[in-house]
């Protein structure tokens, strides 16, 4: 998707991540206890807060559903979910599987102090 900036934007901007707004192809590792998870917090990239449902059947996870993007950079000085961040979880729930990854497909992208845009 093509970025327009407004002309009104100073020439300094600068894009940071922000909250997860998608999330990409999972790949579901092994070893995962069956079932639904609710709340699951997912852990990696450089943003804070983000959680998911996660589904888990035969042993692999096969559905992650975003419920949270996370938390909005500003607020907690983190820099935010980028694209191509690649995320997992250790909730415990989830069993002694290992494997299992989701990339972050798209985010709310922030422009530092200025304005907020999504992007591709």
């Amino acid at each position: 998707m093509p970025v327009s900036f407004s002309p009104h934007l100073p020439s300094y901007a600068q894009f940071v991540g922000g909250p997860i707004a998608t999330l990409g192809t999972v790949t579901g590792g092994s070893g995962y206890t069956n079932g639904t998870y609710t709340g699951v917090a997912l852990t990696g990239g450089l943003g804070t807060g983000a959680t998911a449902t996660v589904v888990v059947a035969g042993g692999a996870v096969t559905t992650v559903t975003l419920t949270s993007g996370g938390a909005p950079v500003i607020p907690t000085g983190s820099i935010g979910y980028l694209i191509g961040d690649v995320l997992t979880s250790t909730d415990a729930r989830l069993g002694a599987g290992t494997g299992f990854t989701v990339p972050v497909a798209t985010s709310s992208r922030w422009i530092a102090g200025v304005s907020r845009t999504s992007i591709q």
